[in-house]
């Protein structure tokens, strides 16, 4: 039976895999500037002074041709635009293939999440918003104003810790609170 079931997962684990294509997000990686239109897929971050998110892209323009396409990257944009989770953008830039680094398998990292691409400081328009689940849309809401609540109620850095212990929220941590934890090795 054993025998029997690896070459079956085998046969399934290769006919999920698709040849890379131009109706994939990915294709585009490392192939110049394109005009990338979908929406913001996931609560951006704060990170320091940009502000990252997962982007589901469902249209690109690439020398002059346009094309629905399919795939997630992960955009990093400066921190003092405001985007929210459903709002659709039109972005401009380079679509890169993640780096990889010599201690961590960032790449990897990113195709867990189904993340093949990222682009850097795209230019961008919102072209709406409340595109995304209304369900998230409550979830994130709901994360934002308690959020706030910790805000108010707590000092820093007590609030920081609070809000990246309680809901996640990691943007706002103090840089020395964050070396503190990287050196005594608690940084989960």
């Amino acid at each position: 039976l054993c025998l029997l079931a690896f070459p079956a997962g085998a046969l399934v684990y290769q006919s999920s895999q698709q040849p890379l294509n131009d109706t994939q997000v990915q294709y585009y990686n490392e192939k110049g500037s394109v005009l990338l239109e979908g929406i913001i897929d996931a609560e951006p971050e704060v990170r320091g002074a940009s502000t990252e998110f997962k982007f589901a892209a469902s249209g690109i323009i690439f020398s002059d041709n346009t094309s629905a396409v399919k795939g997630n990257v992960l955009v990093r944009l400066p921190f003092y635009r405001s985007f929210h989770y459903g709002d659709s953008l039109q972005l401009t830039g380079r679509l890169e293939t993640p780096q990889q680094f010599d201690d961590f398998d960032y790449r990897n990292y990113l195709a867990n999440r189904n993340i093949y691409s990222v682009m850097n400081y795209p230019a961008s328009a919102v072209t709406g918003t409340g595109k995304g689940l209304p369900v998230l849309s409550l979830i994130y809401s709901l994360r934002s104003s308690l959020s706030n609540s910790l805000s108010v109620c707590l000092p820093e850095p007590q609030s920081s810790l609070a809000r990246a212990i309680l809901l996640g929220l990691r943007g706002s941590l103090p840089f020395d609170l964050v070396q503190s934890f990287y050196v005594t090795g608690t940084t989960h």
